[in-house]
């Protein structure tokens, strides 16, 4: 039986793994906070991902032939989004606004975690092991 196949298993596990590739994000974002002209990236909402917004953007095959058309990084590649305010040499990067996600994504990531060992406390129980 696969685990993740239960709704707040697989959930939990699909939040763990957004929010660790936006951390991966924010990262990035803070590296190149004095790269000019990088514009700072974060991921779509999880909600869009969940809801299956990624796979509508997904090119038509017209013939067999078609090749599937992928873009780099799937639904969790990190997009240029608006900031704060932008520097003058056209870096968007904030470091408190950065800083203020990190924090968010930490309590989040917490929380997640927090709801996937309860639920693997639960199957323990139900499975008659301590």
């Amino acid at each position: 039986m696969d685990i993740k196949a239960i709704g707040v298993v697989g959930l939990a596990d699909s939040r763990m793994t957004w929010l660790a590739e936006r951390q991966k994000a924010v990262a990035q974002n803070v590296a190149n906070a004095d790269q000019p002209g990088y514009r700072a990236r974060d991921l779509p909402p999880f909600a869009e991902m969940l809801s299956g917004a990624q796979s509508r953007l997904a090119l038509a095959a017209t013939r067999p032939a078609h090749l599937a058309g992928t873009r780099p990084g799937g639904p969790l590649a990190p997009r240029p989004v608006e900031t704060w305010a932008a520097d003058p040499n056209g870096n968007s990067v904030n470091l408190e606004e950065q800083m203020v996600l990190s924090g968010e994504i930490r309590d989040a990531y917490g929380l997640a975690a927090g709801v996937y060992q309860r639920s693997m406390g639960f199957f323990r129980i139900a499975t008659g092991q301590s």
